[in-house]
């Protein structure tokens, strides 16, 4: 088994309004959710152990998530939360495209994993654009989401393209880009395995 223990966090839940496409052909709890299992496989198929923190369809909580991923009793976690973003109300297509990454606020070791993770991503995906904040100088954008603050594990949370924007959304749709983004994640994943 690999030493970086691998928590999946999976966007919000089928319960939450919102959190569609303006269309409704799409909805970010489903992406996601099926992302996290196709990346759990292939995580475990390569030596890692993985553990969800929302497995079921219906929203568990921000602080239950937090309490699950803390409780899961290995020592190096590494927790990988998966969204899509959006501009507005989710009623109105937008214009805003992109990746971001999140980490806390100030500089952690979950710095050291968004880095690496927003290479690979760069790398494996030229042509999407990626949005920086180099105000603090590193690439991530900063929040102190609920998410992130666990006390046991390092944690990015990734908004893969904006699901209120039409070439975005099909991106977002496109099973090999889903593929592709899987792929590139346990790349990242492998890296951060031998530096965190």
């Amino acid at each position: 088994m690999k030493q970086l223990v691998i928590i999946l966090d999976a966007a919000h839940g089928k319960d939450v309004p919102g959190k569609c496409s303006p269309d409704g052909t799409h909805r970010e709890y489903f992406w996601s959710r099926n992302i996290c299992r196709q990346l759990k496989n292939l995580l475990e198929s390569n030596g890692y152990t993985v553990h969800l923190t929302a497995p079921e369809d219906n929203e568990p909580g921000l602080s239950e998530r937090v309490k699950r991923a803390n409780t899961f009793p290995e020592a190096n976690k590494f927790l990988l939360s998966l969204h899509n973003n959006a501009a507005g109300s989710g009623n109105e297509w937008m214009s805003a495209r992109g990746v971001e990454a999140w980490t806390t606020i100030g500089q952690t070791k979950s710095d050291i994993a968004v880095t690496k993770i927003l290479e690979v991503l760069s790398t494996s995906f030229p042509e999407l654009k990626f949005r920086y904040d180099k105000t603090d100088g590193d690439t991530d954008k900063e929040n102190n989401w609920t998410v992130l603050t666990g006390k046991t594990y390092k944690a990015v949370l990734l908004e893969w393209c904006f699901q209120d924007n039409k070439e975005d959304l099909a991106i977002i749709k496109d099973k090999n880009y889903n593929d592709k983004l899987c792929d590139a994640l346990l790349e990242a994943i492998e890296i951060l395995n031998t530096i965190l």
